[in-house]
């Protein structure tokens, strides 16, 4: 479910706790998927004691990026305090009895006295194309030096982005740092991506010309939906 186990200290009764860490990627089926863009879908309900390393995550679903989201607020309860039928609603769920049955459904394994946590969180962008996640990882960086080399920014916000990519930057970190969204750094960097990464539409086999340098700053993005 998009995280990985850490460690397994020794819990309440002798019994294992066990501990997991959230990388960068919050995952859900494709099942639920549709509540998370829509905003229906603001809580997940984790097996074990979830650690988040970074406030803003991927939103992924089968290897495939969709948006990115906040992660407002991270609180643990065992699987027979969940309970509340506004956890259930924010969840996605029409009452508590059918998010309790789903749970038991992915977690067969889990007992009424098993750690949970309970992740809020908030959709910050939607992207226009699901973009695999292995181009993010492998092909954005190459291809963030040739779109700076070439010039192919629109403001002084994009340009901080792409050097920042180049130099090996994450593309969460960048995006928040510089103010900028996911849709539109990779809008400027699909022409330089591979041929097999590319993310829209058949390729020439051409670069397109480089876009001109704005003279005057564009000041800050609109903010992600």
């Amino acid at each position: 479910m998009g995280v990985k186990l850490k460690t397994l200290p020794v819990g309440d009764a002798g019994m294992p706790a066990v501990r997991r860490v959230l990388g960068s990627s919050l995952s859900f089926k494709r099942s639920y998927l549709g509540k998370v863009l829509s905003s229906e879908k603001t809580i997940t309900v984790r097996w074990g004691l979830v650690k988040p390393l970074s406030r803003v995550v991927f939103v992924e679903s089968q290897g495939m990026i969709y948006g990115r989201a906040l992660i407002c607020s991270v609180h643990h309860v065992r699987f027979s305090q969940l309970q509340s039928p506004s956890l259930a609603s924010r969840d996605g769920f029409a009452n508590v009895r059918e998010m309790v049955e789903s749970l038991r459904r992915i977690y067969p394994f889990a007992s009424n006295d098993d750690w949970f946590t309970v992740i809020e969180f908030r959709l910050l962008e939607r992207l226009r194309n699901p973009v695999p996640k292995d181009v993010i990882v492998r092909e954005v960086p190459r291809a963030a030096r040739e779109a700076l080399a070439r010039g192919a920014w629109a403001s002084s916000q994009e340009r901080e982005a792409l050097a920042g990519l180049a130099a090996g930057e994450g593309l969460l970190s960048v995006v928040e740092k510089c103010n900028v969204t996911v849709s539109r750094l990779l809008e400027i960097l699909e022409p330089y991506l591979p041929a097999h990464a590319r993310l829209r539409g058949p390729s020439t086999g051409q670069k397109p010309p480089s876009p001109p340098r704005s003279a005057a700053s564009a000041g800050t993005l609109g903010t992600p939906p």
